[in-house]
């Protein structure tokens, strides 16, 4: 989905203006270009058809950094919102739900250090290349980590995966994250 309509598999084109819901639970936040993703779904919807998602909101891992750290590819809780707002916009589509939600997931030690290069990757979309992610991604974990526990904190912790890893005393992790119920109509 992530394609221009033409590069879609010819099974797929097919089903132009004939789908009436399209339903994605949790993977959306993947794909860069928001608009033309939208302009799929739109093509592949039918007059009265819909889309339902969940999708993540990424925390803003700028808030977690040093002012000369910072990216712009890292995009703020509110850049990410609007690229959705404006996707929607551009291909037609009527938002009837457009909810952010504050979510929390209890996970033990073992699965927050098996998820984390997961949340990681989360940021991939935002590098220009896979290079450019490789090259960073050694130095995500603290900071990815510290946005998921820490979300609230003023002052970001830049050692926090390594001092959770060197604890074993901590056996359960809180990560925050917000989500965004998306119901649509073409």
């Amino acid at each position: 989905m992530s394609v221009s309509w033409d590069e879609l598999n010819p099974d797929i084109r097919l089903l132009e203006s004939k789908v009436s819901l399209i339903f994605t639970n949790f993977v959306l936040h993947y794909i860069q270009n928001k608009t033309k993703l939208l302009h799929i779904f739109s093509r592949l919807l039918s007059t009265e058809g819909s889309i339902q998602a969940n999708i993540i909101i990424l925390p803003d891992l700028n808030k977690k950094l040093s002012p000369d750290d910072r990216k712009d590819y890292y995009l703020s809780v509110d850049q990410q919102i609007q690229q959705w707002k404006e996707a929607l916009d551009a291909n037609g589509l009527t938002a009837q739900e457009f909810e952010i939600v504050d979510d929390v997931c209890h996970l033990s030690r073992q699965e927050i250090i098996d998820l984390l290069q997961l949340l990681v990757y989360d940021f991939r979309p935002f590098f220009a290349s896979g290079d450019q992610f490789e090259a960073q991604c050694k130095h995500m974990s603290d900071i990815v980590f510290d946005a998921y526990v820490n979300p609230g904190r003023d002052v970001p912790n830049p050692n926090a995966w390594k001092e959770f890893l060197a604890n074993d005393a901590i056996t359960q992790v809180v990560l925050y994250y917000k989500t965004l119920r998306l119901v649509a109509h073409k």
